[in-house]
C-alpha cells in the first residue's frame, strides 16, 4: 500500500510538471494565438459567479485553457438545470445549512411544517449590495426581515461553490488541492469599490487566499470571452478588436437586474469604459411577477394571499413551471400556451367564492382568451408575450437614453449576455428597436460571463 501511494504521488507530480511545461511553451508558429502567461504553480483557473438569481462555477486547465467546463447538471425537483438558484439557508444559530435548489426545497418543507420562523432564508441578496457604500459589517435582511452580516452570507455561498467544484475536480484528478487553483470572482460593473472589496473579503472568509484571487467585472469578462479565438462560439459577425473604431455596449440581462456597460478598444489593446456602468431592476423575475399578478387579478387579493401564506412548496412549483414554459416561447408564437398551476390555488378560490376559476374568467375581460380547468391554465400566446413587455420596454428605453450621451454615440455593437438574453421575445425587442446596431447574442449567453472570467484568470 505504501509503495502504491508513492507511485500515485510520483505520477501526480509528473503530470503536474508536464502541464506546466506545455503551458509555458509558445505555439510552434511563433504567434500568440492561444498563448497566455501563466502562474507556474497553478494547475487550473476556476471562476465563481454569484448572481442575484443564479450561480455557477467553471474552470479550465492551464494546458488547455480554452476548454472550459462548467457544471451543467444541477439537480432540481423537476430535472436538471444549467445553473443553481441563488438562495441560501442558515439554521437558527446562523450556521450554513444549504444552497440553491436544496435550500429552496428544504425551506419550503420547513414552511409547510411551520418550523421556519427561526431559520434564515436569503434570496436576491446580491442586489442588496448595489449602488451603495458598503462597510465590512453591513447586514442584509432575509425573507422575514431578520438580519445577518452580508460577508457571512456571501462568504458561505462562495465556500459552498468552491467546495462543490473541488469535489467535482477530485473525480478527474486523484489529488487536487486549493494551492493548485487560481480563483476568479465576477462582480457587476455598477458596484461601488466598497462593494467589490466586500466580495473579496467574503472570498477570504471562504478560505481563498488573496494571492490566489482575481476579481473581474462582468462586462470585462464578457468582452474577453467574445474576443477569444474559438470557432465553436460562432461570434464572427462583428469585430470589436480594432483600436479606436468600435464601441460595444454589453447588455447583461439576468434574473433581477439588467446592467449596461459601454466599452471601447484602445490602441494599446486594452479596454476603456467610456461611460459609467448603469443598471435597472428588471429581468426574468419580472416576467414571473407579472404572471403572479395575472393570477392575482383572476382570483382576487384575498384568495391569492391565502395561497401565498399557506402553500410555500406550491409557489416554488409554479415558479419553476413559469420559467420552463416562458423560456421556450417564441416571439412569433400563436395559439394558446398551457401552464400547470397547483390544485391548491383553484381549490382555495372555490372554497371562498363558491364557484370555479373557469366561471370567474367567463365574466372577465379574458373571456375566450384564458381557460382554467383543474390544474391547467391556457392563455393566448399574446397574453403571455405581453408579460415580457414591462421588462423589454424598460431595457429599450434605458438604451435609448444611454445612446443620447455624446461619448456613447457611434456605438455599433450590442453584446447581449445573461440568461434572460436567450429568450426569443427579449432578443426581438432589442433588435427591432435598434435595427442599425449589430446585436451579438452568443449561443449560451448565460455562461458568457463565467467562461470569460476563466479566460481572464489565465490572462492575468
Amino acid at each position: 500500500m505504501v509503495k502504491q501511494d508513492s507511485n500515485l504521488k510520483f505520477l501526480f507530480l509528473l503530470v503536474h510538471l508536464i502541464i506546466l511545461y506545455k503551458c509555458r511553451r509558445k505555439p510552434a508558429d511563433g504567434t500568440n494565438s492561444g498563448y497566455v502567461r501563466v502562474n507556474t504553480d497553478k494547475l487550473l483557473v476556476a471562476a465563481i459567479e454569484v448572481g442575484n438569481a443564479c450561480s455557477n462555477h467553471a474552470f479550465s486547465y492551464r494546458v488547455d485553457h480554452l476548454k472550459i467546463k462548467s457544471n451543467m447538471d444541477w439537480s432540481t425537483p423537476w430535472g436538471i438545470s444549467r445553473n443553481n438558484r441563488s438562495v441560501v439557508l442558515f439554521d437558527e444559530n446562523k450556521t450554513f445549512h444549504s444552497f440553491g435548489f436544496d435550500a429552496e426545497e428544504r425551506y419550503a418543507e420547513l414552511v409547510d411544517g411551520r418550523e421556519h420562523h427561526r431559520w434564515y432564508f436569503f434570496k436576491n441578496f446580491m442586489m442588496k449590495l448595489s449602488g451603495r457604500y458598503i462597510t465590512r459589517n453591513i447586514e442584509i435582511e432575509d425573507d422575514k426581515k431578520r438580519k445577518m452580516k452580508a460577508i457571512d452570507v456571501i462568504g458561505a455561498v462562495i465556500k459552498y461553490l468552491k467546495d462543490h467544484l473541488i469535489n467535482l475536480l477530485k473525480k478527474e484528478l486523484f489529488s487536487v488541492q486549493d494551492k493548485d487553483i487560481h480563483w476568479v470572482l465576477t462582480v457587476p460593473a455598477i458596484w461601488t469599490d466598497s462593494a467589490k472589496q466586500l466580495m473579496g473579503d467574503a472570498a477570504y472568509k471562504a478560505d481563498i487566499a488573496e494571492s490566489q484571487l482575481t476579481i473581474v467585472t462582468e462586462p470585462e469578462a464578457a468582452i474577453v470571452y467574445y474576443q477569444t479565438e474559438n470557432p465553436i462560439w460562432n461570434l464572427t459577425t462583428a469585430n470589436i478588436s480594432s483600436p479606436g473604431t468600435n464601441k460595444c455596449m454589453v447588455i447583461d440581462i439576468g434574473g433581477s437586474t439588467t446592467d449596461f456597460t459601454i466599452l471601447e478598444r484602445q490602441s494599446d489593446g486594452g479596454l476603456s469604459e467610456i461611460k459609467s456602468a448603469t443598471g435597472i431592476a428588471c429581468g426574468e423575475n419580472m416576467v414571473i411577477e407579472e404572471f403572479h399578478e395575472l393570477l392575482r387579478y383572476i382570483t382576487g387579493d384575498a384568495v391569492y394571499q391565502k395561497w401565498i401564506d399557506e402553500y410555500a412548496v406550491h409557489q416554488t412549483d409554479l415558479q419553476n413551471e413559469i420559467v420552463i414554459k416562458t423560456r421556450t416561447l417564441k416571439a412569433n408564437s400563436t395559439g394558446k400556451e398551457t401552464f400547470k398551476v397547483p390544485f391548491s390555488l383553484p381549490n382555495i378560490f372555490k372554497e371562498i367564492n363558491h364557484e370555479s376559476t373557469l366561471q370567474a374568467i367567463e365574466r372577465s375581460q379574458y373571456k375566450g382568451r384564458i381557460t382554467w380547468s383543474s390544474d391547467k391554465i391556457r392563455l393566448d400566446a399574446e397574453i403571455v408575450k405581453h408579460l415580457f413587455k414591462p421588462c423589454t420596454d424598460s431595457i429599450v428605453d434605458h438604451v435609448k437614453h444611454l445612446l443620447k450621451a455624446p461619448e456613447v454615440q457611434g456605438t455599433s455593437i450590442f453584446l447581449m449576455v445573461g440568461g434572460f438574453s436567450k429568450f426569443s421575445i427579449v432578443q426581438e425587442a432589442i433588435i427591432k428597436a435598434f435595427p442599425t446596431v449589430n446585436v451579438i447574442i452568443p449561443e449560451e449567453p448565460s455562461t458568457v460571463v463565467l467562461k470569460g472570467a476563466v479566460i481572464y484568470g489565465h490572462q492575468h
